[in-house]
């Protein structure tokens, strides 16, 4: 419909972020940061770790955290990989694609898709892998682990060759602080972090991430990295963070303020489960009446409201949807809407997602993701 205007609960942004004082600066300095060329990989990692509060040899910037995950797969991923599923679709994807194994280690849904640790780890050593990567939170679930269980993962995995934590969304994970374990993780030599710069300060297009690992895990990836990876955009933004930061902070305490609020709001709905997030997004389930493409369909087409359905995530199927966090006003508006297209009539879904078999017995069946 023509007359409908588009209302995206589709991509997981900051909606408060960045300020307008600094998109006005930006555009008052947008003709010299275009015209010379951004400093080199080191120089903007050096800036980087200094805001960040962090050893700046043991901080590498990217393209966006897709660049390390791309490259960290062709580097360091010898032979096979193990993550859990459903996941951000890089981490299964890029590694099939230059020949790797993945295998999936499966969230159960009765466990709110919660990871756990132990049998993580017993999973990944029963089938001989040596590298594991996990994001915490989970993309799309929105589940999270707390420090105490990741270093139970961190020691446990000593013996691999790659740990990889991907934190793209760990800013958004508690409003009191941000429960990064990046300083627990420089005491491991087979331990990087990722991180989204993009995803925290709501400018995707910036494509800016970056990784913290040991320092000598650091200067590897860097040289891997071509010198200037980073655009003049990014850099100057990251150079304008310091006097940003009690704006930052504030910004993200009303993204998780609005996300528990639109967790709750989504469980009211009959119809919907909605799991427990530490995201700035909530992973929802539609019961058998309705089939998640046509409701998907339905929702854009009637209300104009675009969401994310997780058909192709393995792990996942269509019944899943994952809605992004917006302010309270944009997220009743969602709310209504989906209450009417809840009360429509659908026809029944012909079934619900596969059953998968529990991660023990796929360890046994060696299950492998061609």
């Amino acid at each position: 419909r023509s007359d409908l205007q588009l209302h995206d609960y589709c991509i997981p942004v900051n909606s408060y972020f960045p300020t307008q004082a600094m998109m006005d600066g930006l555009r008052a300095r947008i003709d010299k940061v275009l015209r010379y060329y951004p400093g080199d990989n080191q120089s903007i990692s050096e800036r980087l770790g200094d805001f960040l509060n962090l050893d700046p040899s043991r901080v590498v910037v990217a393209n966006g955290s897709t660049e390390l995950i791309t490259w960290i797969n062709h580097g360091w991923v010898s032979k096979n990989l193990v993550t859990d599923v459903p996941t951000f679709g890089r981490w299964t994807d890029t590694a099939r694609e230059i020949g790797r194994i993945v295998y999936p280690f499966y969230r159960r849904r009765a466990d709110d898709f919660q990871l756990d640790v132990r049998e993580f780890i017993r999973f990944t050593d029963d089938l001989g892998a040596k590298a594991v990567a996990i994001c915490n939170p989970n993309n799309p679930t929105g589940a999270f682990l707390g420090r105490t269980e990741m270093m139970q993962l961190l020691d446990a995995a000593r013996h691999l060759e790659l740990v990889v934590i991907d934190e793209s969304f760990i800013d958004f994970a508690s409003a009191d602080a941000i429960p990064t374990i990046v300083q627990d993780a420089l005491q491991y030599d087979n331990v990087i972090v990722i991180k989204s710069l993009g995803k925290n300060l709501g400018l995707h297009g910036l494509r800016c991430g970056y990784a913290v690992a040991s320092e000598d895990w650091a200067c590897r990836l860097r040289r891997m990295l071509p010198p200037w990876n980073v655009n003049a955009i990014a850099e100057d933004l990251i150079r304008c963070m310091p006097a940003a930061r009690s704006a930052y902070e504030e910004s993200r305490r009303k993204v998780v303020r609005d996300s528990r609020d639109l967790q709750h709001r989504l469980a009211r709905l009959n119809g919907i489960t909605a799991f427990p997030t530490h995201a700035n997004f909530v992973f929802c389930e539609l019961d058998g009446r309705f089939a998640g493409r046509q409701f998907r369909d339905e929702l854009l087409q009637q209300s104009g409201c675009l969401i994310r359905e997780c058909g192709s995530k393995l792990g996942g199927s269509a019944q899943f949807l994952r809605i992004a966090t917006r302010p309270a006003d944009q997220q009743r508006l969602l709310v209504r809407a989906m209450q009417r297209a809840l009360t429509r009539p659908h026809r029944p879904t012909p079934r619900r997602f596969p059953p998968v078999a529990s991660p023990g017995s796929l360890a046994r069946q060696r299950h492998v993701v061609p």
